[in-house]
Protein backbone atom coordinates (compact mmCIF):
# COMPACT_ATOMS: atom_id res chain seq x y z
CA UNK A 1 0.00 0.00 0.00
CA UNK A 2 2.47 2.14 1.19
CA UNK A 3 4.51 1.84 -2.29
CA UNK A 4 1.76 2.27 -4.19
CA UNK A 5 0.86 5.35 -2.22
CA UNK A 6 4.54 6.83 -3.29
CA UNK A 7 4.50 5.76 -7.05
CA UNK A 8 0.50 7.63 -7.28
CA UNK A 9 2.17 10.87 -5.37
CA UNK A 10 5.39 10.25 -7.93
CA UNK A 11 3.29 10.79 -10.98
CA UNK A 12 0.96 13.16 -9.80
CA UNK A 13 4.15 15.37 -9.02
CA UNK A 14 5.40 14.45 -12.66
CA UNK A 15 2.08 15.61 -14.27
CA UNK A 16 2.22 18.36 -12.62
CA UNK A 17 5.81 19.47 -13.19
CA UNK A 18 4.58 18.81 -17.16
CA UNK A 19 1.59 20.82 -16.56
CA UNK A 20 3.39 23.53 -15.72
CA UNK A 21 6.62 23.19 -17.76
CA UNK A 22 4.23 23.51 -20.58
CA UNK A 23 2.30 26.55 -19.21
CA UNK A 24 5.68 28.76 -19.12
CA UNK A 25 6.54 27.35 -22.18
CA UNK A 26 3.08 28.51 -23.66
CA UNK A 27 3.54 31.82 -21.92
CA UNK A 28 6.95 32.22 -23.33
CA UNK A 29 6.09 31.56 -26.79
CA UNK A 30 2.99 33.54 -26.84
CA UNK A 31 5.44 36.70 -25.61
CA UNK A 32 8.10 35.07 -28.71
CA UNK A 33 4.97 35.23 -31.08
CA UNK A 34 3.65 38.92 -30.09
CA UNK A 35 7.31 40.09 -30.28
CA UNK A 36 7.58 38.26 -33.92
CA UNK A 37 4.41 40.39 -34.80
CA UNK A 38 5.44 44.02 -34.04
CA UNK A 39 8.70 43.36 -35.62
CA UNK A 40 6.32 42.29 -38.54
CA UNK A 41 4.63 45.30 -38.40
CA UNK A 42 8.36 47.30 -38.25
CA UNK A 43 9.28 45.63 -41.50
CA UNK A 44 6.41 47.38 -43.14
CA UNK A 45 7.60 51.00 -42.14
CA UNK A 46 9.45 52.62 -45.13
CA UNK A 47 9.17 56.06 -43.52
CA UNK A 48 8.19 57.97 -40.61
CA UNK A 49 7.52 61.56 -39.19
CA UNK A 50 6.81 62.09 -35.36
CA UNK A 51 7.63 64.45 -32.42
CA UNK A 52 9.72 62.55 -29.98
CA UNK A 53 10.34 63.69 -26.38
CA UNK A 54 14.09 62.93 -25.14
CA UNK A 55 14.91 62.61 -21.03
CA UNK A 56 17.89 61.59 -20.53
CA UNK A 57 19.01 60.86 -16.98
CA UNK A 58 22.37 60.57 -14.74
CA UNK A 59 21.98 56.90 -13.01
CA UNK A 60 20.67 58.06 -9.24
CA UNK A 61 18.74 61.11 -11.06
CA UNK A 62 15.22 61.42 -10.41
CA UNK A 63 14.97 64.22 -12.52
CA UNK A 64 16.48 64.33 -16.48
CA UNK A 65 19.52 66.26 -17.22
CA UNK A 66 17.12 67.92 -19.76
CA UNK A 67 13.66 67.64 -21.70
CA UNK A 68 14.54 68.08 -25.62
CA UNK A 69 11.57 67.64 -28.10
CA UNK A 70 12.74 67.03 -31.63
CA UNK A 71 10.09 66.40 -35.30
CA UNK A 72 11.87 63.31 -37.28
CA UNK A 73 11.61 62.32 -41.12
CA UNK A 74 13.09 59.07 -40.65
CA UNK A 75 13.57 56.86 -43.73
CA UNK A 76 14.21 52.84 -43.82
CA UNK A 77 17.87 53.22 -45.97
CA UNK A 78 18.71 49.47 -47.20
CA UNK A 79 21.65 50.41 -49.09
CA UNK A 80 23.57 51.69 -45.99
CA UNK A 81 24.93 48.74 -43.83
CA UNK A 82 25.84 51.01 -40.36
CA UNK A 83 22.82 53.05 -39.30
CA UNK A 84 19.53 51.40 -41.95
CA UNK A 85 18.23 54.46 -42.53
CA UNK A 86 18.26 57.91 -43.60
CA UNK A 87 16.51 60.91 -41.07
CA UNK A 88 16.60 64.28 -40.18
CA UNK A 89 15.44 66.14 -36.92
CA UNK A 90 14.32 69.47 -36.23
CA UNK A 91 14.42 71.12 -32.81
CA UNK A 92 10.67 72.02 -30.69
CA UNK A 93 8.87 70.64 -34.05
CA UNK A 94 10.15 74.05 -36.42
CA UNK A 95 10.92 72.13 -39.94
CA UNK A 96 12.61 75.61 -41.17
CA UNK A 97 15.49 74.52 -39.25
CA UNK A 98 16.96 71.41 -39.13
CA UNK A 99 18.88 70.30 -36.31
CA UNK A 100 20.61 67.17 -37.49
CA UNK A 101 20.89 65.15 -40.86
CA UNK A 102 22.34 62.17 -42.05
CA UNK A 103 21.96 60.50 -45.20
CA UNK A 104 24.77 57.61 -45.48
CA UNK A 105 27.10 59.05 -46.85
CA UNK A 106 27.91 62.14 -44.38
CA UNK A 107 25.81 63.79 -41.44
CA UNK A 108 25.62 67.26 -40.99
CA UNK A 109 24.89 69.25 -37.61
CA UNK A 110 23.17 72.86 -37.77
CA UNK A 111 24.88 75.77 -35.48
CA UNK A 112 22.32 78.42 -35.59
CA UNK A 113 24.28 80.58 -33.74
CA UNK A 114 27.15 80.77 -35.92
CA UNK A 115 25.00 80.56 -38.83
CA UNK A 116 27.17 77.53 -39.83
CA UNK A 117 26.88 73.63 -41.11
CA UNK A 118 29.64 71.41 -40.07
CA UNK A 119 29.23 68.71 -42.35
CA UNK A 120 31.46 65.05 -41.19
CA UNK A 121 32.17 63.33 -44.69
CA UNK A 122 32.65 60.04 -42.43
CA UNK A 123 35.62 59.12 -44.15
CA UNK A 124 37.83 58.77 -41.20
CA UNK A 125 39.10 55.47 -39.45
CA UNK A 126 37.25 56.93 -36.34
CA UNK A 127 33.98 57.54 -37.99
CA UNK A 128 33.91 54.03 -39.60
CA UNK A 129 31.38 52.41 -36.83
CA UNK A 130 28.95 55.85 -36.92
CA UNK A 131 28.34 55.96 -33.26
CA UNK A 132 25.15 57.90 -34.36
CA UNK A 133 21.67 58.27 -32.42
CA UNK A 134 19.28 56.51 -34.96
CA UNK A 135 16.04 57.23 -35.32
CA UNK A 136 13.06 55.60 -33.25
CA UNK A 137 11.92 52.56 -34.91
CA UNK A 138 15.11 51.53 -36.51
CA UNK A 139 16.58 51.08 -32.93
CA UNK A 140 13.53 49.06 -32.01
CA UNK A 141 13.43 46.88 -34.67
CA UNK A 142 17.27 46.13 -34.72
CA UNK A 143 17.03 45.26 -30.73
CA UNK A 144 14.34 43.21 -31.52
CA UNK A 145 16.22 41.52 -34.40
CA UNK A 146 19.43 41.17 -31.87
CA UNK A 147 16.75 39.05 -28.58
CA UNK A 148 16.09 36.44 -31.10
CA UNK A 149 19.12 35.98 -32.83
CA UNK A 150 21.69 36.62 -29.51
CA UNK A 151 23.57 33.77 -27.70
CA UNK A 152 24.41 36.40 -25.25
CA UNK A 153 22.41 36.07 -21.37
CA UNK A 154 19.21 37.26 -22.09
CA UNK A 155 15.87 37.77 -19.81
CA UNK A 156 13.11 39.01 -21.84
CA UNK A 157 9.68 40.08 -19.47
CA UNK A 158 6.55 41.08 -20.39
CA UNK A 159 3.83 43.35 -18.39
CA UNK A 160 0.40 43.99 -19.36
CA UNK A 161 -0.36 47.70 -18.69
CA UNK A 162 -3.76 47.60 -20.21
CA UNK A 163 -3.85 49.11 -23.66
CA UNK A 164 -0.24 48.91 -24.00
CA UNK A 165 2.20 45.82 -23.24
CA UNK A 166 5.77 46.92 -21.72
CA UNK A 167 8.78 44.68 -22.52
CA UNK A 168 11.97 44.83 -20.84
CA UNK A 169 15.32 43.30 -21.94
CA UNK A 170 18.30 42.38 -19.64
CA UNK A 171 21.27 41.56 -20.97
CA UNK A 172 24.20 40.21 -18.83
CA UNK A 173 27.87 40.67 -18.34
CA UNK A 174 27.97 43.29 -21.22
CA UNK A 175 27.87 46.29 -22.03
CA UNK A 176 25.44 46.16 -25.68
CA UNK A 177 24.34 49.25 -27.33
CA UNK A 178 22.28 49.63 -30.56
CA UNK A 179 24.15 51.85 -32.72
CA UNK A 180 21.90 52.10 -36.26
CA UNK A 181 20.94 48.36 -37.13
CA UNK A 182 24.02 46.66 -35.34
CA UNK A 183 24.82 45.83 -31.67
CA UNK A 184 28.11 47.40 -30.68
CA UNK A 185 29.67 46.03 -27.51
CA UNK A 186 31.48 48.39 -25.30
CA UNK A 187 33.99 46.45 -22.51
CA UNK A 188 33.48 48.23 -19.06
CA UNK A 189 36.21 51.05 -18.89
CA UNK A 190 38.06 49.25 -16.23
CA UNK A 191 38.29 46.16 -18.95
CA UNK A 192 35.56 44.05 -18.08
CA UNK A 193 31.90 43.98 -18.27
CA UNK A 194 31.60 40.97 -15.79
CA UNK A 195 28.59 41.76 -13.51
CA UNK A 196 27.33 44.71 -15.81
CA UNK A 197 23.52 44.90 -16.62
CA UNK A 198 22.11 46.43 -20.26
CA UNK A 199 18.74 47.40 -20.10
CA UNK A 200 15.90 48.21 -22.67
CA UNK A 201 12.46 48.47 -22.29
CA UNK A 202 9.87 49.33 -25.02
CA UNK A 203 6.30 50.02 -24.56
CA UNK A 204 4.23 48.98 -27.57
CA UNK A 205 0.67 49.84 -28.24
CA UNK A 206 -2.11 47.13 -28.31
CA UNK A 207 -4.33 49.07 -30.65
CA UNK A 208 -1.71 49.10 -33.30
CA UNK A 209 1.37 46.56 -32.43
CA UNK A 210 3.83 49.25 -32.68
CA UNK A 211 6.16 50.74 -30.25
CA UNK A 212 5.66 54.28 -28.59
CA UNK A 213 8.47 54.39 -26.18
CA UNK A 214 11.69 53.36 -25.81
CA UNK A 215 13.74 53.45 -22.47
CA UNK A 216 17.88 52.40 -22.88
CA UNK A 217 19.24 52.02 -19.63
CA UNK A 218 23.22 51.38 -19.16
CA UNK A 219 25.59 51.42 -15.49
CA UNK A 220 26.79 55.05 -16.81
CA UNK A 221 23.63 56.37 -18.55
CA UNK A 222 19.53 56.27 -19.02
CA UNK A 223 17.79 57.75 -21.51
CA UNK A 224 14.39 57.92 -22.60
CA UNK A 225 12.55 58.72 -26.06
CA UNK A 226 8.70 58.77 -26.21
CA UNK A 227 6.87 59.31 -29.65
CA UNK A 228 3.46 60.80 -30.64
CA UNK A 229 1.92 61.60 -33.99
CA UNK A 230 2.71 59.45 -35.79
CA UNK A 231 2.38 59.20 -39.47
CA UNK A 232 3.85 56.45 -41.35
CA UNK A 233 4.91 55.70 -45.36
CA UNK A 234 3.38 58.94 -46.17
CA UNK A 235 7.31 60.63 -47.33
CA UNK A 236 9.80 58.50 -49.99
CA UNK A 237 13.21 58.19 -49.31
CA UNK A 238 13.88 58.98 -53.26
CA UNK A 239 12.62 62.66 -52.32
CA UNK A 240 14.91 63.22 -49.31
CA UNK A 241 18.31 64.80 -50.04
CA UNK A 242 20.01 66.23 -46.92
CA UNK A 243 21.21 69.83 -48.51
CA UNK A 244 17.46 70.71 -49.50
CA UNK A 245 17.51 71.11 -45.77
CA UNK A 246 20.37 73.47 -45.52
CA UNK A 247 19.73 77.19 -45.07
CA UNK A 248 21.68 79.48 -48.26
CA UNK A 249 22.80 81.64 -45.59
CA UNK A 250 24.96 79.45 -43.77
CA UNK A 251 28.52 78.32 -44.39
CA UNK A 252 29.86 75.50 -44.63
CA UNK A 253 32.75 74.02 -42.38
CA UNK A 254 34.15 70.23 -42.12
CA UNK A 255 34.04 68.93 -39.12
CA UNK A 256 37.90 68.85 -38.31
CA UNK A 257 38.62 72.68 -39.76
CA UNK A 258 35.34 73.05 -37.38
CA UNK A 259 36.86 71.97 -34.30
CA UNK A 260 40.01 73.15 -34.73
CA UNK A 261 38.79 76.42 -35.15
CA UNK A 262 36.71 76.18 -31.63
CA UNK A 263 39.86 74.84 -29.65
CA UNK A 264 42.65 77.91 -31.12
CA UNK A 265 39.57 80.36 -30.45
CA UNK A 266 40.30 79.92 -26.85
CA UNK A 267 44.48 79.52 -26.65
CA UNK A 268 46.05 82.73 -25.37
CA UNK A 269 42.72 83.89 -23.91
CA UNK A 270 41.90 84.93 -20.25
CA UNK A 271 39.75 82.13 -19.08
CA UNK A 272 36.75 82.97 -18.34
CA UNK A 273 35.61 83.64 -14.64
CA UNK A 274 33.20 81.34 -12.51
CA UNK A 275 31.50 81.30 -9.21
CA UNK A 276 30.44 77.57 -8.54
CA UNK A 277 29.67 75.09 -5.38
CA UNK A 278 30.79 71.96 -4.38
CA UNK A 279 28.56 69.08 -3.03
CA UNK A 280 29.08 70.37 0.04
CA UNK A 281 27.95 73.77 -0.69
CA UNK A 282 31.53 75.17 -0.50
CA UNK A 283 31.70 78.20 -2.85
CA UNK A 284 34.59 77.98 -5.55
CA UNK A 285 35.41 80.31 -7.68
CA UNK A 286 38.64 80.43 -10.33
CA UNK A 287 40.25 84.15 -9.41
CA UNK A 288 40.11 82.56 -5.69
CA UNK A 289 42.20 79.82 -6.98
CA UNK A 290 46.03 80.38 -6.36
CA UNK A 291 47.80 77.28 -8.01
CA UNK A 292 50.32 78.11 -10.80
CA UNK A 293 48.82 75.65 -13.29
CA UNK A 294 44.72 74.88 -12.77
CA UNK A 295 42.86 71.70 -15.17
CA UNK A 296 39.42 72.52 -15.93
CA UNK A 297 37.89 69.36 -16.90
CA UNK A 298 34.22 69.91 -18.08
CA UNK A 299 32.87 66.48 -17.84
CA UNK A 300 29.05 64.45 -17.66
CA UNK A 301 28.43 61.86 -15.09
CA UNK A 302 27.04 59.83 -18.32
CA UNK A 303 30.16 60.36 -20.37
CA UNK A 304 32.21 56.98 -20.64
CA UNK A 305 35.40 58.63 -22.06
CA UNK A 306 34.96 61.31 -18.68
CA UNK A 307 34.45 58.36 -16.34
CA UNK A 308 37.76 56.58 -18.19
CA UNK A 309 39.50 59.35 -17.26
CA UNK A 310 38.97 59.42 -13.97
CA UNK A 311 41.72 57.12 -12.56
CA UNK A 312 44.20 59.25 -14.62
CA UNK A 313 42.97 62.52 -12.78
CA UNK A 314 43.00 60.94 -9.33
CA UNK A 315 46.52 59.92 -10.05
CA UNK A 316 47.55 63.51 -11.55
CA UNK A 317 45.78 65.23 -8.51
CA UNK A 318 48.37 63.56 -5.89
CA UNK A 319 51.75 64.23 -8.77
CA UNK A 320 51.73 67.99 -7.77
CA UNK A 321 52.12 69.97 -4.57
CA UNK A 322 48.84 72.40 -4.34
CA UNK A 323 50.57 75.11 -4.90
CA UNK A 324 51.84 74.30 -8.35
CA UNK A 325 48.53 72.36 -9.74
CA UNK A 326 44.80 72.09 -9.19
CA UNK A 327 42.24 70.15 -10.86
CA UNK A 328 39.01 71.29 -11.07
CA UNK A 329 36.47 69.03 -12.43
CA UNK A 330 32.56 70.48 -13.77
CA UNK A 331 30.06 68.68 -14.20
CA UNK A 332 27.92 69.79 -16.98
CA UNK A 333 25.01 67.13 -16.84
CA UNK A 334 23.40 66.09 -14.09
CA UNK A 335 20.97 68.12 -11.68
CA UNK A 336 20.78 66.10 -9.04
CA UNK A 337 23.19 66.35 -5.88
CA UNK A 338 22.77 63.35 -4.80
CA UNK A 339 23.55 61.63 -8.25
CA UNK A 340 26.95 63.55 -8.12
CA UNK A 341 27.69 62.79 -4.73
CA UNK A 342 27.21 58.69 -5.72
CA UNK A 343 28.89 59.32 -8.30
CA UNK A 344 32.15 60.53 -6.58
CA UNK A 345 31.69 57.94 -3.98
CA UNK A 346 31.72 55.05 -6.35
CA UNK A 347 34.91 56.37 -7.95
CA UNK A 348 36.80 57.63 -5.34
CA UNK A 349 36.73 60.85 -6.92
CA UNK A 350 39.78 62.65 -4.26
CA UNK A 351 39.49 66.17 -6.76
CA UNK A 352 37.46 69.14 -6.50
CA UNK A 353 34.20 68.03 -8.38
CA UNK A 354 31.98 71.23 -9.02
CA UNK A 355 28.45 71.17 -10.52
CA UNK A 356 28.22 73.93 -14.10
CA UNK A 357 25.61 76.50 -14.78
CA UNK A 358 24.40 77.26 -18.05
CA UNK A 359 26.14 80.52 -17.96
CA UNK A 360 29.80 78.94 -17.33
CA UNK A 361 29.03 75.89 -20.06
CA UNK A 362 27.97 78.54 -22.46
CA UNK A 363 31.04 80.96 -22.04
CA UNK A 364 33.01 78.00 -22.65
CA UNK A 365 31.48 76.66 -25.39
CA UNK A 366 30.93 73.09 -24.20
CA UNK A 367 29.12 71.41 -26.73
CA UNK A 368 30.61 68.11 -25.71
CA UNK A 369 33.04 66.45 -23.12
CA UNK A 370 35.30 65.77 -21.96
CA UNK A 371 36.94 69.12 -22.29
CA UNK A 372 40.00 69.93 -20.62
CA UNK A 373 41.37 73.83 -20.03
CA UNK A 374 45.09 74.28 -19.18
CA UNK A 375 45.40 77.54 -17.41
CA UNK A 376 48.70 79.36 -16.70
CA UNK A 377 49.43 81.80 -13.39
CA UNK A 378 47.97 84.52 -15.45
CA UNK A 379 45.09 82.16 -16.19
CA UNK A 380 45.32 82.65 -19.87
CA UNK A 381 44.18 79.08 -21.52
CA UNK A 382 47.58 77.44 -22.94
CA UNK A 383 46.11 74.39 -24.54
CA UNK A 384 42.82 72.52 -25.04
CA UNK A 385 42.10 69.07 -25.37
CA UNK A 386 39.66 67.25 -26.74
CA UNK A 387 38.11 64.01 -25.89
CA UNK A 388 39.93 61.33 -23.48
CA UNK A 389 42.29 58.61 -24.93
CA UNK A 390 44.23 56.70 -21.96
CA UNK A 391 47.74 57.36 -22.58
CA UNK A 392 47.97 60.01 -25.17
CA UNK A 393 45.67 62.57 -23.44
CA UNK A 394 47.72 61.53 -20.23
CA UNK A 395 50.79 62.59 -21.72
CA UNK A 396 49.44 65.42 -23.64
CA UNK A 397 48.24 67.13 -20.48
CA UNK A 398 51.27 65.76 -18.48
CA UNK A 399 52.97 67.55 -20.95
CA UNK A 400 51.27 70.77 -20.92
CA UNK A 401 51.52 71.37 -16.73
CA UNK A 402 55.28 70.39 -16.47
CA UNK A 403 55.83 72.98 -19.49
CA UNK A 404 53.79 75.78 -17.23
CA UNK A 405 55.15 74.68 -13.46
Amino acid sequence: MKKAHLFFISILALSISFILLNSCNNVQQDENDYLIEVLHHLDQINSATYFATMTPFAPGDTVPAFTSVRYYKEYVNRADTFQGASFVWFQNGDTTMPDFCYDGNMKATVVPDEKTIVIDSLKSGKSSLRYINGPFFTKIKTLLQYAFETNDSILIESNDMGNSIQYSFSIYDTIAEVIGNRIIYFPNIYGSSKGEVSRYQIWIDKTNGLPYRFKREMPHDISVITIKDVKLNHISIGDFKASDYFPSDFSIQYSKEYKEVITTDFVGKTAPNWVLSDNDNNIISLENLKSKVILIQFTGVSCGACLASIPFLNQLDTEYDSKDFKLVSIECWSKSWNALSKYQEKNNINYTFIRSSNQVSSSYQIQAVPRFFILDKNRVIREVIKGYGKGSTDKKIRDAINKLI
